[in-house]
């Protein structure tokens, strides 16, 4: 116990000057600079930090957001069920998953947008006008 002690005491004396000497040098991690066309920029340790935590939160989104866990579920059952043990492989049933959720996301997108800008608006109209009529009435 005294050994251990003694010779983390050791560790710390020998390694204090050096503490000293890179302190004194001041590295500006979090720095924001005013731009010239009155934009901020950022340093680089900021911009990798930015960049770093969008792609670590990217494959939360795409489970969470998108049919991708319903269609790997359902590709990776008719694997089993044609009796194929690994013939596609999970690389390629993932990417088949993949190329599947971001087709269907952006039909669903164009097919959402056109229906809103017909169906919905003209429900929306017509039912702003029988609330109206009730709220005339009282």
């Amino acid at each position: 116990m005294m050994a251990t002690f003694k010779i983390f005491l050791t560790m710390i004396l020998l390694l204090l000057p050096f503490d000293f000497a890179m302190g004194e040098q001041g590295f500006a991690a979090i720095t924001m600079t005013p731009a010239a066309d009155g934009g901020e920029t950022y340093t680089l340790s900021m911009q990798v930090l930015a960049l770093m935590t969008a792609l670590s939160l990217l494959p939360a989104a795409l489970i969470t957001m998108t049919s991708f866990t319903r269609i790997i579920i359902v590709l990776a059952i008719l694997r089993q069920a044609l009796g194929t043990a690994q013939t596609p492989s999970n690389q390629i049933l993932i990417g088949l998953a993949l190329f599947l959720s971001l087709f269907e996301s952006f039909f669903l997108l164009c097919y959402q947008t056109r229906f809103y800008s017909g169906k919905i608006q003209k429900f929306c109209r017509k039912v702003g006008k029988i609330f109206y009529l009730f709220r005339g009435s009282s």
